[in-house]
């Protein structure tokens, strides 16, 4: 601006655009909460449809936010708008019981089963030797008659079992473990600001997370573990990419003793930190896997990770349909041609993982965890609670629409309430991947043609310096 012009003033309607977006996104929550608690848990009648619908929704009031951001002045205040309004959206949800989901009772049972004394590798809840568990806990509190498939021990790794033990000595029910999740989001609010200033971006933009509808029907409601997991994963991303490699060790073994996912992001934690950063990881995940291992069956430890990868499947994206094309009956677990087809999928994997090893941490772990997600038999909602935060970081367009059409394979529900039938449809599957796809094929075609673009110009650069001055 050159000296003597007048300085125009700032037009208002980007923050008020800002403003009404955020008192959408808080109403948009507040209907969804009112309509889950409607739903009387997760055995219960009530509303499904409006819930999904209602989550599609609340993605416009985040994606228009985060359009009027960069017009938007006062970054401190609209920052701390965006953390209060992203746990105001929360709030409501602690007194709820979870509605799409039963696996937190499983969380709750385990905890309980260890302040007894027992190993909960070893016991599946279905064994009358734990029948005195309860004993002590009011008749409203038990869980044991809500845990999914009580005939086999728990599939958790030994450092969420250690956080449930935590839940179950603090007398902790339900709301104290959903407690303990908003803080763990919290957790991940302050990673995400930190490595969108590391990459450049603007850190307002965590509202991409702390507003989008997945984590909060996931998180929030559902009460579902596998935050616990990402948090020291994307904590252990961001340490490496600052270069803090004996940390990102500790974060990494953290991860790894939370959930088995991580563990394809150690060739990346190798090439970046050495092997001092994996021994590092090695003893963490040692030392907090020893309170199991004096007592540990392995056969039926592994029992439940076997049969979850041995016959589930649901709203897959590639699994069924190629196995149908093949001429396989992909959804027979006896199968012999099913059982190759997923280990074929978990080489694909594997693939994906060694091929993107050599990339800087935060494209690794979005193509490890989005890999996982489109060569999974099953994908679980929350399972796009591993691409979400990178989804964030990158700014990746496609998969961040994911982790919210996601939540329309929850439709299934809508059948299994009204007649107990429990019937995926095929037309969800092609509404929760289409439109995202699309977007992650353009940007691609867009990266591409912009590369070949660059590429052109470094070769023409050379001949536009040489010969006359005129460029002639």
């Amino acid at each position: 601006m050159s000296e003597g012009t007048p300085e125009r003033s700032e037009s208002p309607l980007p923050t008020v655009g800002f403003f009404a977006a955020a008192l959408s996104t808080w109403l948009g929550f507040s209907l969804i909460a009112r309509h889950a608690a409607g739903l009387e848990g997760f055995d219960g009648r009530g509303p499904v449809a409006p819930i999904l619908v209602l989550s599609l929704l609340t993605l416009a009031p985040a994606l228009v936010a985060a359009w009027l951001l960069p017009r938007v002045r006062y970054t401190g205040p609209t920052l701390l708008l965006i953390l209060a309004v992203g746990a105001l959206i929360r709030v409501p949800f602690l007194s709820v019981d979870p509605g799409f989901s039963d696996d937190v009772y499983r969380y709750l049972w385990d905890g309980r089963v260890q302040e007894a004394g027992f190993n909960p590798y070893g016991v599946p809840p279905a064994d009358p030797s734990l029948d005195a568990v309860e004993a002590e806990w009011p008749v409203a509190e038990r869980v044991r008659h809500r845990v999914n498939h009580p005939d086999i021990a728990t599939v958790y790794p030994p450092l969420l079992e250690l956080l449930f033990a935590s839940i179950a000595r603090v007398a902790g029910g339900l709301f104290f473990w959903k407690l303990l999740l908003l803080f763990v989001e919290l957790c991940v609010a302050v990673l995400l600001i930190r490595g969108l200033e590391g990459v450049g971006r603007d850190p307002r933009l965590v509202l991409l997370y702390l507003w989008h509808p997945l984590p909060v029907i996931e998180v929030a409601w559902n009460a579902h573990a596998e935050i616990l997991a990402v948090l020291p994963f994307l904590w252990c991303a961001v340490l490496l990419t600052e270069g803090k490699r004996l940390t990102a060790g500790i974060a990494f073994g953290g991860a790894v003793a939370a959930k088995i996912l991580p563990l394809g992001f150690g060739l990346v934690l190798l090439r970046k930190g050495g092997f001092g950063t994996l021994i590092v990881a090695g003893i963490v995940i040692a030392w907090l896997a020893a309170p199991f291992a004096s007592s540990l069956d392995l056969d039926r430890a592994t029992a439940g990770l076997r049969e979850y990868a041995g016959s589930w499947y649901f709203n897959d994206l590639l699994y069924r349909p190629i196995g149908s094309l093949l001429g396989l009956d992909p959804e027979n677990r006896l199968s012999e041609g099913a059982r190759y087809l997923r280990l074929a999928m978990g080489i694909a994997w594997l693939l994906v993982v060694i091929a993107t090893s050599k990339r800087l941490p935060y494209p690794a772990a979005l193509a490890l965890t989005g890999a996982f997600i489109l060569f999974s038999p099953t994908v679980h909602p929350w399972y796009l609670l591993w691409v979400l935060p990178f989804a964030v970081l990158l700014e990746s367009r496609g998969w961040w629409l994911l982790a919210g059409t996601t939540l329309i394979a929850y439709e299934v529900q809508i059948g299994s309430r009204a007649a107990g039938m429990w019937e995926p449809n095929d037309a969800a599957r092609w509404l929760v991947y289409a439109a995202p796809l699309v977007l992650m094929a353009w940007a691609q075609l867009a990266e591409i043609l912009e590369n070949r673009q660059i590429a052109r110009q470094l070769r023409a650069s050379p001949g536009a310096h040489s010969g006359s001055p005129t460029g002639e």
